[in-house]
């Protein structure tokens, strides 16, 4: 039987405020962002911000950002 990975309640409830503030990002043209600079922009921490989207799959690249 497979384990199965479960998104706990409080990264859901972040996952709204995410998409807005991505969203409004790509439609200012921007195409990268670091963990540091949308924790800063959500009022939380990088750490929480790469441990959130770890949830989800690798999207980040060290030094690069978030496409």
């Amino acid at each position: 039987m497979a384990v199965q990975n479960k998104v706990s309640l409080p990264v859901i409830k972040r996952l709204p405020k995410y998409y807005r503030y991505l969203t409004n990002l790509s439609v200012d043209g921007k195409e990268k962002i670091s963990s540091s600079e949308l924790a800063h922009m959500m009022g939380t921490t990088a750490s929480q911000v790469r441990q959130d989207f770890n949830c989800f799959g690798g999207f980040g690249q060290q030094g690069i950002g978030y496409k």
